[in-house]
């Protein structure tokens, strides 16, 4: 998939790899167990990170012409711990004593409408690199005996170096709405601009109501991973300034100001994901009625608890802001 005059910067960038893969005993043992292996990959977020400089979150193989139970299975005698299989989209899940890891057989995907879960058959890597979000997530580096093998997407290398994220085809955001949010999420994580034609597409899905396809449940698995991420108040601003909480909801805002002394004042056991939910939740309250927040978070299937904790704010939020108001003592106002 990239030209042969590329060959040197790929195998840098895969040498890389495996040398920070070594530092980490998870990465070491996966690199130990599929030393002879040619059909098993690490691919995706794990290899962008390391290739920052980073830590990654989580450790993703895909598998390349291979049944994933059966490699799973090796994995697990080899490691100990047990195995999650998810036969539709032909994945596992596999937690050791040094981590949990995920694998995939390499695939394409089909939407059949916009939205849709995809139908998923397999294929070869370079075709399931072709079906990721953005090109820096389309990047593989074999585990096995070649330390210079690695896989990518033509401009990815050349988009991780110049710190940009762009989408591998046109149709990306209408195929799969849910990669806004992410977009906003890993612009706000990484701190990379958006490449000009992706923000243009991503701009035209969001003014065609592309995220009205998707079922509540998925865009709010998604909300909910954005709110765990560190960077949360820039990726909050960013939905904000892309226009996406508004097609949530009108009431949505970001009152940075208001999120970032909320988040600052928080005790130690606080829940920053539900502080963050609320701060952005409670206008809707506010201008709307408790019932619109409250179906809102039902649309979006926040847990129940996390529910509770955000619609309890909205109640006492007007009371609180009178009380503030009328506090003149610094104990009055600590209490």
């Amino acid at each position: 998939m990239t030209a042969p005059s590329d060959d040197a910067a790929r195998a840098h960038a895969a040498a890389s790899v495996r040398a920070a893969l070594t530092s980490l005993p998870l990465g070491a043992a996966l690199l130990s167990a599929f030393a002879e292996r040619r059909d098993v990959w690490l691919v995706g977020g794990a290899v962008r990170d390391l290739l920052l400089g980073g830590l990654p979150k989580e450790l993703d193989l895909v598998v390349d012409g291979a049944e994933v139970d059966a490699v799973a299975a090796g994995l697990v005698e080899r490691l100990s711990g047990e195995v999650r299989g998810y036969d539709r989209f032909g994945t596992a899940s596999v937690c050791t004593p040094l981590g949990g890891v995920d694998l995939a057989r390499a695939r394409r995907e089909h939407y059949r409408t916009p939205g849709a879960l995809p139908m998923v058959s397999p294929a070869p890597l370079e075709e399931d690199l072709q079906r990721r979000d953005f090109t820096v997530n389309a990047i593989a580096v074999a585990l096995g005996p070649d330390p210079a093998r690695l896989c990518a997407h033509p401009r990815a290398l050349a988009d991780l170096d110049g710190r940009q994220l762009r989408v591998l085809h046109d149709a990306s955001f209408i195929d799969d709405p849910t990669r806004l949010l992410r977009l906003a999420r890993y612009e706000a994580r990484l701190g990379f601009a958006i490449e000009p034609h992706t923000a243009l597409l991503a701009g035209a899905a969001i003014a065609g109501g592309a995220l009205a396809t998707v079922s509540g449940a998925r865009i709010g698995a998604e909300l909910r991973l954005l709110l765990a991420e560190p960077a949360r108040v820039a990726a909050l601003l960013a939905l904000g300034r892309a226009g996406l909480l508004a097609t949530l909801d009108p009431g949505l805002e970001v009152d940075r100001g208001l999120l970032e002394a909320a988040l600052e004042l928080a005790p130690p056991d606080a829940s920053p994901e539900v502080i963050a939910l609320a701060a952005v939740g409670v206008p809707v309250a506010q201008r709307e009625g408790p019932d619109a927040l409250r179906s809102l978070l039902d649309h979006l299937c926040v847990p129940a608890r996390e529910r509770g904790l955000v619609l309890e704010a909205a109640a006492s939020a007007a009371p609180l802001s009178a009380a503030l108001a009328a506090a003149i003592r610094p104990s009055e106002i600590r209490a």
